[in-house]
């Protein structure tokens, strides 16, 4: 049986806000006749109006209008996978106008428990699910802070691997909120065989408290290695969720090498020194403007790396501190890195 991430291949997304503007313009026009719509059932109506406009940010952005907590209606947007378009979703809710009666508006997809209520049946495929029947099994990794899924329904035997993977994802949405999903889930298996000791998916939200209580908080993972006959010292923050700074979508590494070192490549006292009291400057200096994530260390070199959000990048700030490293030659470069895959090499496996 197959493993899946809900992972696709890395895609370009513009950070301009000219598309995100346009939106809230035309649903500024428009909203008392979706409203309308919506209210009268008119889908096909629904999706020839809104479908194009929110294809216009971009055509990979999925949509989704419900029933609100707080308004009448709910209008969110998901990355459906697409972690370089977290940033971009976040781009919008932010642009979007205040929540009132009739509508309210959200990121990403929300947890709905109604979803599992006894008779609530989806068509997937050539089957028919009765969400209430759905099992899961978690299995704890504490070593990565992941969750991995199994998931399970007596007719999934009846739906292709792709039609039983794509229902797993809307289940665990619909169970946690796309963002839950992303901070805690691992590798998701829609089996056609139950799990052994299975618990409804109406549960999986108490068991992701749980983890989270276990694996949350600021920490970081300490590794070692070798290259050759040089060491390599490895830090991060694990777990290390990109989901909870959604607008950081630059990777900025600076590079300070040191000439005072050990025989195995890594910093004796003095460079150690020097490197430990830049990287207070630094952070001290950025606040919450960006986000130290983690740093490498070996044969005389130390990077480290920060994301934060490119329509605020901090490289010019950090380009006017580099003179005050006292370990001298220390460079700056920054990228496009909304998924954060420039920091995968670090993270434990």
């Amino acid at each position: 049986m197959a493993l899946f991430r809900r992972r696709h291949p890395p895609i370009v997304v513009s950070p301009t806000s000219q598309a995100i503007d346009g939106f809230w313009a035309w649903w500024a026009r428009n909203a008392d006749d979706v409203t309308t719509a919506v209210t009268a059932g008119h889908t096909y109506t629904v999706e020839s109006m809104v479908g194009p406009e929110v294809a216009r940010i971009h055509p990979h952005l999925t949509w989704e209008l419900c029933p609100g907590s707080g308004s009448t209606f709910l209008f969110a947007i998901s990355s459906d996978g697409h972690p370089e378009l977290r940033t971009l979703a976040e781009r919008w809710h932010r642009a979007a106008p205040p929540d009132d009666a009739v509508w309210q508006f959200r990121p990403a997809r929300l947890p709905d428990p109604t979803a599992f209520r006894r008779g609530n049946v989806v068509e997937a495929g050539s089957a028919e699910i009765d969400l209430s029947t759905v099992v899961v099994q978690a299995l704890a990794d504490d070593q990565r802070c992941r969750l991995d899924v199994s998931i399970y329904h007596p007719r999934f035997f009846q739906m292709t691997e792709q039609a039983r993977a794509h229902l797993s994802f809307l289940v665990l949405d619909w169970a946690l909120g796309e963002d839950d999903v992303e901070r805690w889930v691992g590798a998701v298996e829609a089996v056609t065989v139950a799990p052994i000791d299975p618990i409804p998916v109406a549960d999986l939200p108490e068991v992701v408290r749980r983890a989270a209580q276990t694996w949350g908080g600021e920490r970081w993972a300490l590794m070692e290695g070798w290259h050759g006959e040089r060491r390599l010292q490895v830090a991060i923050r694990h777990p290390l969720h990109r989901v909870d700074r959604p607008l950081f979508d630059e990777h900025v590494e600076i590079r300070l090498p040191y000439r005072d070192q050990l025989s195995d490549g890594l910093p004796g006292e003095r460079a150690l020194g020097d490197l430990r009291a830049f990287q207070e400057t630094v952070i001290g200096r950025l606040g919450e403007t960006a986000l130290l994530v983690g740093h490498e260390t070996s044969a005389g070199e130390r990077l480290l790396h920060l994301y934060d959000d490119c329509t605020a990048s901090v490289t010019p700030v950090i380009q006017g501190m580099l003179r005050a490293y006292a370990g001298g030659g220390a460079s700056v470069r920054d990228e496009p890195d909304a998924a954060w895959q420039a920091v995968n090499h670090l993270r434990p496996q």
